[in-house]
């Protein structure tokens, strides 16, 4: 059994050397962080099997910056360590985990108060949007395939084509905040060069929500089309939920 002293004295040895190779640059704050919130979070991180392990800890830490980025972005305290999350598909995936309480005109805000240049519909994101596939009434998490434009399979679909193919599309909620997310990893914007049909969502007039955004200002649209609109341009994500 290791001395407890020396296991101590290592465990400080090791946090000033990681501390350094962060402030130098050889490692990232955010991945680091990451790492930490993990097995902050887990009390069984050890004792987990080394094969499963691996397995959890890529969920582990998105949904341990998921707590980062709701504390950031929002000042919220959130510990979604027990949060259930759908099985990932096969390929490249986002993993988007919603907040209980968070409202697209929320998230709308927290994007302009970044100095982005948001533009909107005249009306209330909130309150006109009777119908969304999913709500904030709890925390949940989708996966989302990690693509910057939307799905090309989808090209010329309206939201009537995509009713009929019982697609589950992406909310309006859901977009911006994949928006948000993907910026504060990145520093840069979806849908540079199409359109997001959020066909998860619908307004009270029938009318589908759009968000489209630019890199080169960081320009963020919601706008709107009719349900039977569709363009090669125009584009739904699907999403992966429980």
């Amino acid at each position: 059994m290791s001395n407890p002293k020396e296991s101590m004295m290592h465990l400080w040895d090791l946090i000033a050397t990681i501390w350094d190779m962060v402030r130098s640059g050889k490692r990232r704050a955010k991945e680091v962080a990451r790492w930490l919130q993990v097995v902050k979070d887990d009390p069984e991180f050890m004792k987990r099997p080394r094969g499963m392990l691996v397995l959890l800890t890529k969920t582990q830490l998105s949904l341990a910056g998921a707590t980062i980025f709701y504390k950031k972005h929002f000042g919220l305290t959130k510990d979604f360590s027990d949060l259930v999350v759908p099985r990932k598909p096969r390929g490249a995936y986002w993993l988007l985990v919603v907040a209980k309480g968070l409202t697209p005109m929320k998230v709308f805000a927290r994007c302009k108060a970044l100095g982005w240049n948001c533009v909107s519909p005249d009306r209330d994101l909130d309150d006109t949007i009777p119908r969304s596939d999913r709500k904030a009434d709890k925390d949940y998490a989708i996966w989302v395939e990690a693509t910057l434009e939307a799905d090309e399979n989808f090209e010329d679909k309206s939201y009537c084509d995509l009713e009929d193919l019982k697609i589950r599309g992406i909310t309006l909620l859901e977009r911006l905040l994949l928006g948000l997310q993907y910026n504060d990893e990145t520093d840069g914007h979806l849908d540079g060069v199409g359109s997001t049909l959020c066909s998860g969502s619908k307004y009270d007039d029938g009318q589908v929500p759009i968000v489209r955004g630019f890199a080169l200002t960081s320009f963020l649209a919601v706008t709107e089309c009719d349900s039977s609109k569709s363009g090669y341009k125009l584009r739904s994500r699907a999403v992966v939920e429980s």
